[in-house]
């Protein structure tokens, strides 16, 4: 949902539209940023201790 009390964000959403595209506040599935916002929300959810964070980080950067 666009703020319209924000200009940028009615000038953003403005330009999407006449482009053609969407403006979307989540990353497609699969993609390696969906993956990273996995991975840091379960770290600030305390999931997972600095070792694990950096070790699943490798392995999301490897395999993306």
């Amino acid at each position: 949902m666009v703020n319209m009390e924000d200009p940028q964000e009615v000038a953003a959403a403005f330009m999407a539209q006449m482009l053609g595209a969407t403006i979307v506040d989540t990353a497609p599935p699969g993609s390696f940023v969906a993956g990273l916002q996995e991975l840091v929300a379960d770290r600030d959810a305390g999931k997972l201790s600095e070792e694990e964070f950096h070790a699943r980080l490798a392995d999301l950067r490897r395999t993306r």
